[in-house]
């Protein structure tokens, strides 16, 4: 039964690091996205600014997922 139990704590202990290495690479992108789109915009409404965040967005999270996934 202690085997077990240790079992138990050490994929706990696992799937916690992992849920942290998620969060940070999530954070890691959503500061990058920030830095490379606003020192190059010169975007002449708001709504081209939106429309290439989301662009941006999408681009990076895809990439991430598929790296994460390999």
């Amino acid at each position: 039964m202690k085997e077990v139990e240790e079992s138990e704590q050490r994929l706990a202990h696992l799937l916690n690091q992992e849920q942290q290495r998620i969060e940070n690479t999530h954070q890691q992108v959503a500061q990058a996205l920030e830095v490379e789109a606003y020192p190059k915009a010169k975007f002449s409404k708001i709504e081209d600014v939106d429309h290439e965040l989301g662009l941006k967005a999408v681009s990076k999270s895809e990439s991430v997922f598929l790296s994460s996934r390999m």
